[in-house]
């Protein structure tokens, strides 16, 4: 449907007269029609332009929203990736302390083993792996007195027989024995010295009550006090060895220097072929005494100087963990205690050893001086008498021949 034109506007600028006819009613009331359509038409951008604003307004609302949201679903992210490092966190920490649980057991069985062995004296299949030592320098050492342990029955009821004896007895089977005797506790085949062995034996019973992996503490202390038995066991045997052996060389010094002091009646004595020959023999006893003597001083000395180098490696080792043995074992710091004064004493004990040792070195230099003096006179005492048996055997010939 067209609408109605609208007419031309007046020269005074109004649309119609006061005044109007039933025609121009009608022309008037399609005219307001006009009007009022035109009216709507002219009021329509406006709504529009409402609408676009709030439109607008409605976008932003929605960007904000969803910038909240996003906002939100972030740190959900966020909050889970963090929960799943700190579930992977604490696996990580589960995985760790049942391994580090599990080789603990294993420890503590293998230690178990051990202490099995040395109850016994049975011999068991050797543990593999075997337990790890807290001395790295110390593991192959500690591993051959596993393996030795249930060897060591007889061994062992032979040194405390031999410790059992007196200085005395033990001086006069040194000397009469034909074959030298072995070094103290010595193995065939044996790689490391029993020093570093027994050694190794404490600092790992000295371990097992230090980290609570021992399955009865009073078994190792047991042990361990069998252990340091052995050691003050040798210094005490070795020191009375060596104060017997100078005090015995001192003496054959002081008989065999008399005649050195009055030389005349010494080589008018000497002019007797039996009593040289009893010379001869005696110097040769003595020799004999000498070498045994000298042979059985420096196998100790090796073991001092061996035993000096393996209580230093365990003086050190409880020095690594004295700070932290009050605090984590206070019931066994009498056990730390004692061995501190163990490690001090024996180190006192050998540096002692090696003095008397320098000073049975020096006796026996001594004393072969003095056999050496001896066979020079004896030697001289029968060339004299040589030369004097062939002159008068000379002689007797003279006389004796025919005269031409």
């Amino acid at each position: 449907m067209s609408l109605p034109t609208i007419p031309d506007a007046h020269d005074d600028g109004n649309f119609f007269d006061s005044s109007i006819s039933d025609s121009d009613e009608a022309e008037a009331e399609a005219e307001a029609q006009v009007v009022d359509v035109k009216i709507v038409t002219f009021t329509e951008p406006a709504k529009v332009v409402d609408r676009v604003a709030d439109n607008v307004a409605d976008n932003k609302r929605s960007e904000k929203a969803a910038d909240r949201v996003a906002a939100v679903e972030m740190e959900v992210v966020e909050e889970e990736e963090e929960e799943e490092e700190e579930a992977e966190a604490e696996a990580e920490a589960e995985a760790e302390a049942e391994a580090e649980a599990e080789a603990e057991e294993v420890e503590a069985e293998a230690v178990a083993d051990v202490v099995a062995v040395a109850e016994a004296g049975a011999e068991p299949a050797p543990p593999d792996p075997y337990p790890s030592h807290p001395i790295a320098t110390m593991q192959e050492a500690f591993e051959e007195s596993i393996v030795e342990s249930a060897e060591d029955a007889e061994a062992k009821d032979a040194a405390q027989h031999d410790s059992a004896s007196s200085p005395q007895a033990r001086r006069q089977r040194l000397l009469d024995d034909d074959e030298k005797r072995p070094q103290w506790r010595r193995r065939p085949g044996a790689k490391f010295h029993p020093f570093w062995k027994l050694a190794a034996q404490i600092s790992f019973g000295v371990h097992l009550l230090h980290k609570r992996l021992a399955k009865s503490d009073e078994e190792v202390v047991k042990i361990l006090q069998s252990h340091v038995d052995e050691v003050d066991g040798f210094l005490e045997r070795t020191t009375e060895d060596f104060e017997l052996a100078i005090t015995d060389i001192r003496e054959r010094i002081n008989f065999l220097r008399l005649p050195l002091e009055h030389v005349d009646v010494f080589d008018a004595m000497l002019e007797d072929k039996k009593f040289r020959i009893s010379i001869a023999e005696g110097n040769e006893k003595i020799d004999r005494i000498v070498d045994r003597t000298r042979d059985a001083m420096n196998d100790a000395l090796d073991d001092v100087e061996r035993g000096i180098e393996a209580t230093a490696e365990l003086a050190r080792y409880l020095d690594d963990i004295g700070s932290e043995w009050a605090t984590a074992n206070p019931e066994h710091l009498g056990v730390y205690t004692a061995m501190r004064g163990n490690t001090e004493g024996w180190n006192r004990c050998f540096r002692r050893l090696q003095v008397k040792g320098n000073d049975l070195a020096a006796v026996l230099s001594h004393l072969e001086t003095i056999l050496r003096a001896m066979s020079k006179r004896a030697a001289i005492a029968s060339r004299r008498n040589s030369v004097s048996w062939h002159q008068s055997e000379s002689r007797n010939d003279y006389l004796i021949s025919p005269r031409g």
